[in-house]
């Protein structure tokens, strides 16, 4: 009879050491938690300080950073799952040099991270992501400083933040009254995936579209 308790005790055990279904990397990652902000549409791209950093025009109206966001330390949770509860949540802000918020308070992406490629450090969101601003202080950040931010938290409520300083840029690509090209950000042909069911932001269903609030 005293067997059956160990029995227990050791196949729990044994499910506790199992990495999770879905491919997602379950073990907590070795070091300290750090996350790097980046911007690019498809793969990471490093954002240096002071850089330029366009504010796309999108082809629905509204203004957005593509933003995105390289890890480590921290479970990095299945990217193939967008929405799913163990996975990272992903927070991007921007504010003016006064610590005014400018963004439009999305709600935080809840995405899986996937191994960063050729070998390079950490863990990287599968795409760039946008990050709205408020549309009646656009005129007011082309040429002018903001800090945007990232943090990321884990499931076990670990956490990592990073900042940079950049300089907001017009969008010279952005529709034009006489029939210019139409290339926001979010649209059909290659832009950052902006939302749905594809790993947009989490508002408690995986499902919900892009928006200006929680």
């Amino acid at each position: 009879m005293l067997a059956r308790p160990r029995a227990r005790w050791a196949f729990a055990a044994l499910l506790a050491a199992a990495p999770a279904c879905g491919g997602g990397e379950e073990e907590p990652p070795p070091g300290e938690s750090w996350v790097e902000l980046g911007t690019g549409t498809t793969a990471f791209e490093a954002l240096a300080a002071d850089s330029e950093l366009v504010l796309v025009a999108g082809p629905q109206g509204g203004h957005h950073f593509v933003v995105h966001a390289r890890m480590g330390g921290l479970l990095p949770g299945d990217p193939t799952m967008p929405g799913l509860i163990g996975n990272p949540s992903t927070l991007f802000t921007v504010e003016d040099e006064q610590g005014v918020r400018l963004d439009v308070d999305m709600a935080p992406y809840r995405l899986g991270y996937e191994p960063a490629p050729d070998g390079g450090d950490g863990y990287v969101l599968t795409s760039g992501r946008i990050l709205q601003v408020q549309e009646e202080r656009v005129v007011a950040m082309y040429g002018a400083r903001v800090k945007i931010k990232v943090e990321v938290t884990d499931v076990r409520e670990a956490t990592a933040s990073d900042e940079r300083w950049v300089i907001a840029i017009e969008d010279d690509l952005a529709p034009r009254a006489d029939g210019g090209p139409d290339t926001g950000g979010g649209g059909e042909g290659g832009g950052p995936d902006t939302g749905g069911g594809e790993g947009g932001p989490d508002r408690g269903d995986a499902d919900a579209g892009p928006g200006g609030g929680r």
